[in-house]
């Protein structure tokens, strides 16, 4: 698997070897806290040379393909250059895994893909990508998704929502609101009454594992189900930190017009069985324990990506 060191992808190495299956995992460099059961290879995906070089040396059967460059104001962010790059690096991979025997491909897609103006989004749901990003992970899936049915090869483009959990970059929702309330520093936020599909981010990676395990093909909804209210993550973060007086609501206007994002994961159901297992609420103090043993406000031990 590719972006095995990022937030999402170590949760899915947990995942796969907890499974008892031969994980090889890539990263830009090695380092830091990485599950020894999987075996680690430093790989820059946009080298074509050395990706074959690795895939030659693997041979892997499956393939689940994370990695994505990390710009500078997340989703919001433009990054073209890096965008485009992934994109071309993404094809290239996958025709050099596919090229080598490979059997099965899961892709990593994104909620940012469609039009928001539809609520509660099924795969079919049209597609208005509002950022650079959206649009390039919308591009690629059409192009990957129509190459596996033209070619016959086993592809699933896995649209994912919004994750959290310990470990997540610092600006995320969870993170972003807890650093500060533990500094005791104020924490500016929206006005909290849009509601978006938050899905805790084991319960994403199993949800990638089980779609990677399965002949499941084409575009896949990965979320809960049921989108809550972005100020009840919040307030929650702020009742377990105890700082509910630091809450600046309404200091950051809502950058998104959509009062709700919510995912059909009717398919990710039906046909996989799957349902979150970890509430909003044990999600969110999960994260802020993990945030609060890594600023140092309890004794240190060592991150569980498992959660």
């Amino acid at each position: 698997m590719t972006g095995g060191a990022g937030f999402i992808g170590r949760h899915v190495v947990r995942s796969l070897v907890q499974r008892n299956l031969e994980v090889h995992a890539t990263a830009t460099r090695l380092g830091g806290r990485l599950d020894p059961a999987a075996a680690w290879h430093a790989c820059d995906l946009r080298d074509a040379g050395s990706v074959e070089t690795l895939v030659k040396a693997v041979r892997p059967s499956h393939l689940i393909h994370l990695a994505w460059p990390v710009v500078p104001g997340g989703w919001a962010g433009e990054g073209h250059e890096a965008n485009l790059a992934f994109v071309q690096a993404s094809i290239s991979l996958l025709r050099t895994f596919a090229g080598l025997g490979g059997q099965r491909v899961v892709a990593a897609g994104s909620c940012t893909e469609y039009d928001w103006s539809g609520e509660r989004l099924a795969e079919s749901a049209p597609r208005e990508p509002s950022t650079f990003y959206g649009a390039c992970k919308s591009a690629l899936g059409d192009l990957l998704i129509r190459y596996a049915r033209e070619t016959g090869f086993s592809l699933a483009w896995a649209r994912i929502f919004f994750v959290f959990g310990p470990g997540e970059p610092r600006e995320r929702l969870v993170s972003s609101i807890a650093s500060r309330l533990l500094k005791g520093e104020t924490a500016p936020c929206t006005h909290g009454r849009q509601k978006r599909d938050f899905l805790y981010v084991s319960d994403v990676a199993e949800a990638l594992s089980l779609i990677g395990l399965s002949p499941l093909q084409g575009a896949v909804n990965v979320g809960s189900g049921h989108a809550v209210e972005v100020g009840s993550l919040i307030r929650e973060v702020a009742r377990l930190v105890g700082r509910p007086d630091l809450v600046a609501w309404g200091a950051i206007p809502e950058p998104f017009v959509a009062p709700i994002v919510e995912a059909d994961i009717t398919r990710l159901s039906s046909e996989l069985n799957f349902s979150a297992r970890t509430t909003h609420a044990e999600g969110v103090a999960s994260t802020v324990e993990s945030l609060r043993g890594a600023m140092g406000d309890s004794p240190e031990r060592s991150w569980n990506p498992s959660g």
